[in-house]
């Protein structure tokens, strides 16, 4: 029997299109630390997030978010582990989230697209080259982050339909 649908490198067949799928990502996030080389990009709502960031991890506890998401700050402030300013984090962090976007977003459509095998990198592509794809991962914005939770949850939904386990699905969730 087969490997499931959407599986990755499990069988020489597969390993082609594993490679293209990794290489996109790796354009993806490559692309973004190139084009935030100078700083990220900034908003209005990045501002919030940086503060709110910088106030967790100095430990002032002033980071109250009521208008803004607050798990990018979180993670932004968790960037400060490893030492780095919520400004180099959101640049990191956004790095990562565009690959992880481009390499999700051709896995869903390769698992539901499965009578045209090469569209999927029609929309790893297309999600690497459209411009607003490009403005949200190179500006301090919640939009990556939020892409990738959402796009991970429509994979482990899929996953969850096929082989229903309790997991999957509140992890979908």
């Amino acid at each position: 029997m087969g490997t499931s649908r959407g599986s990755l490198g499990t069988t020489p067949a597969h390993w082609p299109s594993t490679a293209i799928s990794i290489g996109l990502s790796t354009v993806g996030i490559v692309s973004v630390l190139l084009m935030t080389r100078w700083g990220i990009g900034t908003s209005v709502d990045s501002v919030a997030y940086i503060q709110a960031a910088r106030a967790l991890t100095g430990g002032s506890g002033e980071a109250v978010l009521v208008q803004h998401a607050p798990l990018y700050s979180f993670l932004l402030a968790a960037g400060g582990v490893l030492g780095l300013d919520p400004i180099d984090g959101a640049r990191w962090l956004n790095a990562l989230t565009c690959g992880a976007n481009i390499f999700l977003v051709g896995l869903l459509i390769r698992r539901t697209a499965t009578n045209l095998p090469w569209l999927w990198v029609l929309g790893s592509t297309l999600m690497l080259v459209l411009v607003p794809m490009l403005i949200i991962h190179v500006t301090a914005l919640s939009e990556p982050v939020f892409l990738t939770c959402t796009l991970a949850g429509f994979w482990l939904l899929a996953r969850h339909f096929e082989s229903p386990t309790s997991g999957r699905l509140l992890m979908s969730a």
